[in-house]
């Protein structure tokens, strides 16, 4: 039963030197059981993020900590930590119970990464954006340096949906989105306002700056040809407006 567990099970005795492994644990790691019989537990973590098992109090609870393997892996890991006595030694072992929880946190990462970002055009969401914005306009007033907004929108969006489809409709705000990040600077603000509008944020912008931003911005090259549904397609231009403070 204990080699044919899932979970890694690492047991060790008083002085956190290991005793007992399952071969969930060394396919985890990628040490054979010989190699760590006898090593302290800590030896296995990677000690630059998680603190030492040795002390570690006993706990039904869940703990996260990460692991490293034989080949320098930093593996995230989910672990109770239980103390048995040991009837042969008169004495008690903790056993530590452990999951691999990296595809978990991948997961985590990226249900924030969506919560922030518009998956289809790779900018930030409303909801970031108005985030950006708080801290560019405190950012400016502590700084007394003016910033400048822009709300852009493109020109017959729905008829793009409704005569070529919602995937040409997606690959023309997935074009605008890149051509307005090309077309600005890397500290500047380019996000997804919802549907088809997109909003900027260009600190350290004046109005005179402003004015040129949108005159760049409507004379850029945003007409671009690409072939969708086997049908050949064209990007129009977008029309802005701005506000200075």
């Amino acid at each position: 039963i204990f080699s044919g567990m899932n979970e890694a099970i690492i047991v060790t005795l008083a002085d956190g030197s290991i005793r007992r492994i399952n071969r969930a644990t060394t396919e985890l790691l990628g040490y054979t059981e010989d190699e760590l019989i006898g090593l302290p537990v800590d030896q296995i973590v990677d000690t630059s993020k998680s603190a030492t098992l040795i002390d570690d109090s006993v706990s039904g609870v869940p703990r996260e900590a990460f692991f490293e393997s034989k080949f320098g892996e930093s593996i995230p890991v989910s672990y109770t930590c239980s103390i048995v006595e040991d009837e042969g030694q008169e004495s008690t072992v903790r056993v530590y119970a452990a999951q691999n929880i990296t595809e978990r946190r991948r997961a985590e990462q990226r249900i924030r990464y969506l919560a922030r970002i518009d998956a289809l055009t790779k900018v930030p969401n409303r909801m970031q954006f108005q985030h950006l914005l708080q801290r560019c306009i405190a950012r400016a007033r502590r700084s007394a340096k003016p910033l400048c907004l822009f709300y852009i929108d493109i020109d017959a969006f729905k008829e793009i949906n409704d005569t070529c489809g919602h995937a040409t409709g997606d690959a023309v705000l997935h074009l605008v989105a890149s051509a307005l990040r090309r077309q600005l600077r890397s500290y500047d603000v380019v996000a997804r306002y919802g549907g088809e509008e997109f909003a900027l944020v260009l600190p350290d912008t004046s109005q005179e700056a402003a004015h040129e931003v949108m005159r760049r911005l409507l004379a850029a090259p945003f007409v671009t040809e690409f072939v969708s549904d086997g049908a050949e397609q064209q990007v129009g231009a977008v029309a802005a407006g701005h506000a200075g403070e």
